[in-house]
């Protein structure tokens, strides 16, 4: 399920690259690990000091699938939406 997004997020990140354009991967990278992380933990081992205790390792797949996705999302939206990178070839 999440191949179309890991897909689209290397070829994205390889037209910034090849054009010497190496900042969407200084920051999408980063900011994926830590959505993952945060997402990761909070989904598959629950909430210290209430009562969500998580969903267990089966909520891994579906954190990764989403992570991957927000990579995407966060990649087109800031800099192709915002900064307007892609418009300089």
């Amino acid at each position: 399920v999440s191949i179309p997004a890991q897909i689209g997020y290397g070829q994205l990140s390889q037209f910034f690259a090849s054009q010497q354009i190496m900042q969407p991967s200084y920051f999408t990278a980063p900011a994926a690990m830590v959505v993952n992380i945060l997402a990761g933990i909070t989904l598959v081992l629950g909430v210290p000091g209430t009562s969500f205790r998580g969903f267990g390792f089966v909520a891994c797949p579906v954190v990764t699938t989403t992570v991957e996705y927000f990579q995407v999302f966060f990649a087109v939206v800031v800099f192709c939406g915002i900064q307007k990178l892609h418009l300089a070839c």
